[in-house]
């Protein structure tokens, strides 16, 4: 159960880009509006893609939800004709780990020609909401069994890549609906480029008092995180 609790979750997350729109709220709190939606149409609604570095990393991030936890355990139970308690054993531990009193990221890197980047300790995040910074913990930081090589070639030879997915939480349960960034910080980049970026999450007003803190949101400028 171990095992498939995880490359579940890995799966989920393959550097695909998200779409261009401003996703539902219920994607974090549940609703009606998404019940007709697939796991892999939530997470693309959900997830997001940046580069650092000119390219050298490319990130992506998810934050884990409970609806779409919920999803992803029923598309797997029917796939693998899970018995009752196998499913209910497996939501609620995805439950306890990810959702409950805790907020947790699922973060995907890959890293081009700086090979010590590959690891998890080069790698910081925060996640930043209503102008207050949650440093986010790597849940088990030391374990490097997600960690593959692929290549990427160019006009002249072939570059090593290196890719890396792990999971971080912060242990306070976060109202994401209301829109959240995601500070990235890794520990070189080459000049001029930063060694730090951030990836915004904007989900549509929850109700009609929320609009006017979205259309904030969207105007928002981006701001070096100074607290790492």
């Amino acid at each position: 159960m171990k095992i498939l609790i995880i490359t579940m979750l890995i799966s989920s997350c393959s550097l695909l880009s998200s779409k261009n729109m401003t996703p539902s709220p219920h994607l974090v709190t549940s609703g009606e509006d998404i019940q007709s939606l697939s796991s892999t149409e939530m997470r693309d609604q959900l997830i997001k893609t940046e580069t650092m570095g000119g390219g050298i990393y490319s990130i992506e991030a998810m934050p884990l939800t409970k609806p779409y936890l919920e999803k992803k355990w029923k598309e797997v139970a029917e796939t693998k004709a899970l018995t009752s308690k196998q499913y209910q054993n497996g939501i609620q531990k995805n439950i306890t780990q990810y959702i409950l009193n805790k907020t947790c990221v699922q973060f995907n890197y890959s890293v081009t020609r700086f090979e010590d980047n590959k690891n998890l300790k080069n790698w910081k995040i925060a996640i930043e909401l209503k102008e207050e910074l949650f440093p986010l913990e790597w849940i088990n930081p030391n374990d490097q069994q997600n960690t593959f090589v692929s290549e990427q070639l160019t006009a002249t030879h072939a570059d090593k890549r290196w890719h890396n997915s792990a999971i971080a939480c912060v242990p306070v349960s976060l109202d994401l609906w209301r829109g959240f960034s995601l500070k990235v910080k890794t520990a070189f980049v080459p000049w001029p480029f930063s060694e730090e970026t951030s990836i915004d999450w904007i989900f549509e007003a929850l109700t009609k008092e929320d609009e006017a803190a979205v259309e904030e949101l969207k105007k928002k400028k981006y701001q070096k995180y100074r607290g790492w």
